[in-house]
């Protein structure tokens, strides 16, 4: 699949470096970024609906604090130029825009459904996903990878037309289950979505409680998803913001223990597609700076185009990485014990270590 899509976050894809006296350095892709047991994705829906303007309004201020990132679900229809600004700049620090169609109306006739949306349901295939898809990209500057149907529901055609339009990922999966390791392309993925408190159907439909799910992910590995609503604002099951910045909290001390990869679901989804897609050549003398190369080739260039940057997990027995380089520009580079984790581009290219 070509995808030619700009993207405006950092991404991350580990590479473990192992070392031994006299031995030739072997490279493997770390699961999720900087030795990440897990990954946890919370997403916002309804963005530009008049009773969910705490994403905009709250939430956003309270994640760019902790610099914790979620995405965002757009119902394109509802959006103003205002709305459309501050969208703009909730992606450009890092947010991300996932499409929640034109109308946010039922995309199926189940009775359920249409009752849900004002006994509505689409009839317009083309401006549900073509022409929303386009409106986000004009007025973000962001062509969106990740659709969200609207109330989890969706039929085979409206998948495949996203397909051809150049989606990695859609919230379309079973709700309440943690996703595995490794979501196929274009992923189907599910999600949890939180209940207001005194909702019945809580009991029957939500599964974790709201920091349960991160601290599952943490213990157990694999792939969970949230979603939810607005944040001190009328939308279905809002937050107070008291209670969402504890919840960021969390998800900013699980990432810097490592324990799990907080990120929106498009950036976890393309790094799985690239994990098992990064090739090495032989690592050899010869650096700028008088380290070792190391050579790569990534099967996904045109989706590594997506993200400026990939994080690689290099370990290395018995001796540490001073410092890394991509071309001459020094890259990031963090070390912990015998780990470092270094960023470089995802294109396939060349960086250097320079050890201790």
């Amino acid at each position: 699949m070509e995808t030619r899509i700009r993207r405006f976050v950092p991404v991350a894809l580990a590479i473990a470096l192992l070392s031994a006296a006299h031995a030739q350095e072997r490279f493997q892709v770390a699961l999720w970024p900087e030795g990440a047991k897990g990954a946890y994705s919370l997403t916002l829906d309804d963005y530009c609906g008049d009773w969910a303007r705490g994403v905009g309004e709250t939430a956003d201020a309270i994640a760019r604090a902790e610099g914790v990132r979620f995405g965002f679900s757009i119902i394109v229809g509802q959006c103003g130029r205002a709305q459309w600004e501050k969208a703009r700049s909730m992606a450009e620090w890092g947010h991300e825009p996932l499409n929640h169609s034109w109308s946010h109306t039922c995309p199926t006739e189940e009775d359920w459904c249409v009752a849900s949306s004002q006994r509505r349901h689409w009839t317009d295939l083309a401006l549900e996903l073509d022409s929303s898809t386009a409106a986000i990209e004009r007025n973000v500057g962001i062509r969106p990878v990740t659709f969200a149907f609207p109330f989890d529901r969706w039929l085979p055609e409206q998948r495949a037309a996203l397909e051809r339009l150049g989606y990695v990922a859609d919230r379309s999966g079973q709700g309440g289950r943690v996703n595995d390791d490794e979501p196929d392309l274009p992923a189907h993925y599910s999600a949890d979505a939180l209940f207001p408190k005194d909702d019945p159907g809580r009991l029957r439909f939500q599964s974790f409680s709201l920091d349960s799910l991160p601290k599952h992910v943490a213990a157990r590995g694999g792939w969970a998803t949230r979603t939810m609503h607005g944040v001190a604002d009328a939308s279905w099951g809002s937050l107070d913001a008291d209670e969402f910045a504890a919840h960021v909290r969390l998800m900013s001390r699980l990432r810097r223990e490592r324990k799990v990869w907080s990120a929106p679901p498009g950036d976890v989804v393309l790094y799985a597609a690239m994990r098992d897609r990064v090739r090495f050549g032989k690592a050899a003398p010869g650096g700028a700076h008088g380290g070792m190369l190391v050579k790569y080739e990534n099967e996904l260039d045109s989706l590594a185009a997506l993200r400026p940057t990939l994080r690689l997990s290099v370990e290395v027995a018995g001796r540490g990485v001073k410092r890394a380089w991509q071309g001459d520009a020094p890259a990031k580079t963090v070390c912990e014990g015998r780990y470092c984790w270094v960023e470089v581009s995802p294109r396939s290219g060349e960086f250097e270590l320079e050890f201790e």
